[in-house]
């Protein structure tokens, strides 16, 4: 006999609690077939059926404002593996058992085989307790913690951090007397912002460095792409092997870093 998958969804809201409210029967008639954004993945696998999850919030289609939390299923193993509705929420310390609805007019939960991939509406059972579909949340496959997702809250979400990549624009190997540049590149997916910047090379050595911006340099950088020039000079005497040359950006105030690469250059004889 096919062994039972059994899902499990714990939902942990960060800071106060919203007001709960069930989502109303007229919210979503049909279910789409295809994901809404953000969307939230995860592949699962118990015992060699597996399965890819996709989740999202989706607004109600009645003008309440409100959301629901769906999850496409879509089975990756031959077979098709057995869902249910195996989801439990756990909010505030309340844990609710959740039922899986094929829309929101439908309160049978769906279970069986799953050959086809189908969209589910995450809603909780009779007499449950409710959630807040605004929250955000853990979710865990079978309460195995290396299949599990983070969930960000609903809303507008913090631009990613800036990052920074080192461009060797001169020789490279090089030899004395050749002429050494480079530059970082830097993308800033928000708004300007001021960084502080670190940029120098490590000789062969391991242990000596050489700074090329200086100490402590903080910096304006824009939004979108930019480039930060380091000036460029002829390689006077300088031991011979593998040069590690490095950047990262640092968040002024507590020095947090946001972004670090490094490349290699040779000095031959």
């Amino acid at each position: 006999m096919k062994r039972r998958l059994l899902l499990a969804l714990v939902i942990v809201l960060a800071g106060a609690a919203p007001a709960f409210a069930a989502v109303p029967s007229t919210c979503l008639p049909t279910l789409p077939a295809t994901p809404g954004s953000p969307v939230f993945t995860l592949d699962v696998a118990d015992f060699g059926e597996t399965f890819h999850l996709e989740i999202w919030r989706q607004p109600c289609q009645d003008g309440s404002g409100q959301l629901a939390l769906l999850v496409r299923v879509t089975p990756t193993s031959a077979g098709g593996p057995f869902l249910c509705s195996d989801f439990f929420i756990l909010q505030g310390g309340v844990q609710t058992e959740v039922r899986l609805r094929t829309n929101s007019a439908t309160f049978s939960s769906f279970c069986g085989d799953l050959f086809v991939p189908i969209t589910l509406l995450m809603d909780e059972s009779s007499g449950q307790p409710q959630f807040s579909e605004e929250g955000g949340f853990l979710l865990i496959w079978d309460g195995f913690p290396d299949n599990q997702i983070e969930i960000p809250p609903a809303g507008p979400q913090p631009p990613a951090p800036p990052g920074v990549q080192v461009v060797v624009t001169g020789c490279n190997p090089c030899k004395i007397g050749d002429f050494a540049k480079l530059h970082l590149h830097v993308t800033n997916p928000g708004p300007a912002r001021y960084v502080e910047v670190k940029a120098g090379s490590h000789f062969p050595d391991g242990a000596t460095t050489f700074v090329f911006l200086g100490r402590y340099v903080e910096m304006l950088i824009p939004a979108g792409e930019s480039t930060i020039d380091i000036p460029g000079l002829t390689l006077p005497e300088l031991p011979f092997g593998t040069y590690t040359i490095e950047a990262a950006l640092l968040e002024p105030d507590f020095g947090t870093t946001l972004s670090r690469h490094s490349v290699t250059a040779n000095l031959n004889p």
